[in-house]
Parts: structure tokens; sequence; C-alpha cells
């Protein structure tokens, strides 16, 4: 099974105090990022990309993603039902201002 997401990286105004949103995806989640959240990929994860759910909304995830596919700004993904989407909504859990 799989869910469909708009790839929204590059949009000004998000930043986020954890470095990355890598390491933003690894401190919500819980989990250290390895394999491209999409569906048909096994490259390593090396971005945290900034994404929403097609289902609407107007609600900013991060999924871990490799290179490529974090490439691909504004066009829908594929990726695993099973991939955690963390919140992009920055506070306690980034670190101090």
């Amino acid at each position: 099974m799989s869910r469909k997401i708009m790839n929204i990286n590059g949009l000004e105004g998000k930043a986020c105090r954890c470095g990355s949103w890598l390491v933003h995806w690894q401190k919500l989640s819980g989990r250290r990022a390895s394999i491209c959240a999409e569906v048909n990929c096994e490259a390593a994860a090396s971005a945290g990309a900034l994404v929403m759910k097609d289902t609407g909304g107007d609600k900013w995830f991060v999924v871990p993603l490799c290179r490529e596919h974090n490439a691909l700004t504004g066009q829908e993904l594929e990726v695993v039902d099973s991939a955690t989407m963390v919140t992009a909504e920055t506070g306690a859990a980034c670190g101090p201002a």
C-alpha cells in the first residue's frame, strides 16, 4: 500500500533549529532515517522533505527522501504507507531558539 504526497521543498519561510529537516524528522519520529520513503526507491534517505498530504489541508509534514526524490519540488510522489510523517511545526522539539 502507498499514499500520495506533494513535495513542497524549496518554499521559503520555513526553518528548523534542529540543523536540518532530516534531524527534525529523526527527533520527532524517534527513528533513524535509512531508506527513501518513495514507494519504488531503495536509495538512502539523505534529506527530510517538506511535504503535504494529497488529501488536502495546509499542514506541512516531513518525510525522509533520497536526494533524487527530494529534488522533485512541486511534484506528487507516492510513499510507502508505513512511512512516518512528522509535523513540520517547529517548537520545543527543535531546541532553543
